[in-house]
């Protein structure tokens, strides 16, 4: 017995020794760590005292904490996601570089007409920098305040997803009697936790698609006013963040009532067809295409655009008509949901994606892939896999060229595929 506590005690002094070291090493390489944040701030006479600003940081991570005392497991959960926002992910940034610097050195050298020239007045990214820019009126020009508010959003939309979750359980009298630990797998999947912690697009497409998702699961059980006018708010901020998903929104829509055909359904479906048509006239127009040999077209340019990016590039796809594309769908769908796989790993952060795909795919075939009955019983599941479809019908293109980008893209649907294997394997244990 004395031997294992001494053992035990040594362990924990080692663990501390570590824990005082890397915090040693932190702090002295701080500075270094963080130059590519406020170098170009520099050059147009705006400094930002580094250590000054992580440590505002530091007390909006605090200060947000407050939305979260009545509830333990939430409150804990946060800490750890600021943590990755303000540490762990400080090396990432350093050594790769993030958008989140172009967002933000723009957001604080902030010129509205040069924006739009560079990058373009109706687009997504001149939008984003002038939200973060009103962000500055509110946090200051604090790199990483902001960048915890963003953590935020998509922490609250991580909690969108386990109501999802919970919800599919109850209305589907899935017992949960069994120890039920699945919030922490949500929130703390390493790609989850990551790839929702910065500043950019991802925070808050997360947490529009979750109110989206949480309001039509709601809807198809109850038609109520709220769920509908959610719905409304989600594909509006959708489009001024990525216009594209007001398509996959409606589609997804339309498809779940294709499949549970009723005669409110079709009524529902009359009124929806004119949003997809149009969304999809705008995504033509934005685009600059006019014919449908234009999209195969565009769809192999994105490809080698995104072939052409990063380390984990991968030989780009050519699709010159729809037979290309229903052929190349399947794996290219593949490659968007589980890749990268142990054949890719060229770094340590495409392993860890790897190890996260693999055991995606485990479970996925162990639980969901040839239960489609199971899956037409439980409505909101197959909702669920809709979306999931209607997702990869542009992304099956977006991620094939890139496994790096293909990693991060996978965020937007990453928790509804833990949802559904977390639902499956409930109702699996229910049967036996």
């Amino acid at each position: 017995m004395n031997y294992i506590k001494s053992v035990s005690n040594i362990t924990w002094l080692l663990l501390f020794s570590a824990c005082c070291l890397a915090l040693v090493w932190f702090v002295s390489s701080f500075q270094m760590l963080s130059s590519n944040i406020y170098s170009e701030l520099i050059h147009n006479d705006i400094n930002i005292n580094p250590y000054l600003d992580f440590s505002k940081g530091v007390v909006a991570s605090i200060v947000f904490s407050l939305f979260f005392l009545k509830n333990r497991t939430y409150l804990f959960l946060w800490f750890i996601k600021a943590f990755v926002t303000l540490f762990l992910l400080i090396p990432y940034e350093f050594y790769y570089g993030l958008d989140s610097f172009t967002y933000f050195h723009w957001a604080v050298n902030f010129d509205l007409d040069l924006i739009f020239k560079y990058w373009g007045e109706g687009s997504s990214t001149s939008r984003l920098i002038t939200f973060i820019h009103y962000l500055t009126f509110i946090f200051g020009d604090s790199y990483y305040t902001i960048k915890l508010f963003f953590s935020l959003l998509s922490f609250f939309g991580l909690l969108i997803f386990y109501k999802i979750y919970i919800y599919v359980l109850f209305k589907n009298k899935i017992n949960t009697q069994y120890n039920d630990n699945f919030i922490y797998v949500l929130i703390l999947f390493p790609s989850v936790i990551f790839w929702s912690s910065g500043i950019g697009k991802d925070s808050l497409n997360l947490l529009f698609s979750a109110i989206f998702i949480y309001a039509f699961i709601r809807l198809i059980d109850k038609f109520l006013t709220r769920y509908l006018l959610l719905i409304i708010l989600s594909m509006v901020a959708m489009f001024y963040l990525r216009f594209w998903w007001v398509a996959i929104m409606t589609f997804s829509m339309i498809f779940y009532y294709m499949i549970y055909s009723s005669f409110k359904s079709w009524g529902l479906l009359i009124l929806l067809l004119p949003i997809l048509y149009f969304s999809f006239q705008h995504i033509m127009e934005m685009r600059g295409l006019s014919l449908l040999s234009d999209i195969f077209q565009e769809m192999t340019d994105v490809s080698k655009e995104m072939a052409e990016y990063g380390n984990s590039s991968i030989n780009p796809i050519i699709i010159r008509d729809i037979f290309d594309y229903m052929l190349l769908y399947v794996p290219n769908s593949f490659t968007a949901i589980f890749r990268p796989m142990v054949w890719d790993v060229k770094n340590l952060f495409s392993l860890v994606a790897s190890i996260e795909n693999t055991a995606l795919l485990f479970l996925s075939v162990k639980y969901v892939v040839f239960r489609f009955a199971h899956i037409y019983r439980i409505k909101h599941v197959m909702f669920l896999l809709v979306f999931i479809i209607s997702w990869t019908i542009p992304y099956s293109i977006i991620s094939s060229g890139n496994l790096g980008a293909a990693v991060r893209f996978k965020l937007q649907i990453l928790p509804l595929i833990l949802i559904i294997i977390g639902v499956f394997r409930h109702n699996r244990m229910r049967l036996t």
